[in-house]
């Protein structure tokens, strides 16, 4: 067996009510009662997603934010067709998205955080 330490691979799944979430470059939306079918495949990114959040007073928002300096939200309510690529909101950052956190305890600001900043983003 060889393993390489300069190659590091991420997965994250999260489900919330019935659906099944995993963050890549397009995340795919699968529906835990048929879970070999995806809902939708969110395509507004043009590289690798880093971190996704459930709206805290939605179950039909969503947050997304990745290596192309974007952060979007999208809104997974009513018609969902195979593949979205308009979010619903949209912010482009100055580089690339570490992390993302969507408090329920706030849920009108979304926190970002790129290079050695953090930003609060009004919703």
């Amino acid at each position: 067996m060889v393993v390489h330490s300069s190659f590091k691979v991420v997965i994250a799944l999260i489900i919330y009510q019935e659906y099944l979430y995993s963050p890549d470059i397009r995340p795919p939306s699968l529906c835990v009662r048929v879970p070999s079918i995806p809902i939708t495949k969110l395509g507004g990114h043009q590289a690798a997603v880093n971190s996704l959040a459930w709206a805290p007073y939605s179950s039909c928002h969503i947050c997304t934010a990745g290596e192309d300096s974007k952060t979007l939200i999208w809104d997974l309510g009513g018609s969902v067709s195979d593949t979205m690529s308009d979010p619903f909101l949209a912010y482009k950052a100055e580089s690339e998205i570490n992390a993302l956190q969507w408090p329920s305890s706030n849920p009108e600001w979304i926190a970002i955080a790129f290079d050695n900043k953090l930003q609060a983003l009004k919703v």
